[in-house]
């Protein structure tokens, strides 16, 4: 029994017109999503507004074509805006994708937004931006430029602020357990002040107010220290020594 290739066509030709597979309205969309902590919260996330499915009728248009099957224009008319919408659709979809990892990351260290602010805020009034633009619009692809940059910058921040604070960290902590001499202080207070200099250097934003934290931390761990030395010399003055 032979097989009746134009039945099957005929009835592919019939669910594609079903469907609504236009690349039309806004580029981005926000969608609730169920929070990992508490199952009653729900969390907004952002996603790109389009269907994967018409990269796969795209596919499809061309082979048929290839086997002298004659497409229907119209649908030919959506398969080529696909193609054309696509590369924008893969390059938003991974900054979002990027920018809600490196969001993700942040929350795990809430001592720095503070100093990621500035970048942030203008991360998320790209997004507003982002918002009022449509697959038709003339700003897309600089637009779909502008916010990739954009993400990669701030993923660059992020990844070098994180390899500072845990420098900035690990000498603090060494702080409460290293000899106390004067020598070993100022050798850490030196990488210390290193790590900042390079903040400043990469122009974080608040970083006054970070450090002025900081600075509180380390003040109260060496006034510890102090405390820590003076008791174990008085002790040892009055013949009480452990």
């Amino acid at each position: 029994m032979q097989l009746d290739t134009k039945a099957v066509f005929d009835g592919w030709v019939s669910r594609v017109n079903q469907r609504n597979f236009a690349v039309s309205g806004p580029i981005f969309l926000l969608e609730q999503i169920r929070s990992e902590v508490e199952d009653t919260v729900r969390k907004l996330r952002l996603r790109i507004n389009f269907q994967q499915e018409i990269i796969t009728l795209s596919k499809e248009v061309r082979n048929l074509k290839w086997l002298g099957y004659r497409v229907p224009l119209t649908i030919i008319n959506k398969a080529h805006q696909a193609n054309q919408l696509y590369p924008f659709a893969v390059s938003l979809t991974e900054s979002v994708n990027t920018y809600g990892a490196v969001c993700s990351r942040v929350d795990q260290r809430p001592q720095l937004k503070t100093l990621l602010a500035e970048r942030r805020n203008e991360l998320i009034r790209l997004v507003h931006e982002g918002a009022e633009l449509v697959w038709d619009s003339y700003k897309l692809e600089s637009y779909t430029q502008r916010f990739q940059d954009h993400v990669f910058t701030y993923q660059e921040k992020v990844d070098d602020l994180i390899c500072l604070d845990d420098t900035i960290s690990r000498e603090v902590k060494q702080l409460a357990d290293c000899p106390f001499e004067a020598n070993q202080f100022k050798q850490i207070l030196e990488k210390v002040q290193k790590s900042v200099d390079e903040m400043a250097h990469h122009s974080y934003s608040n970083l006054t107010i970070w450090v002025s934290s900081l600075d509180q931390i380390i003040e109260q761990i060496l006034a510890n220290r102090l405390e820590e030395a003076i008791n174990a010399w008085s002790d040892k003055l009055e013949g009480n020594e452990k």
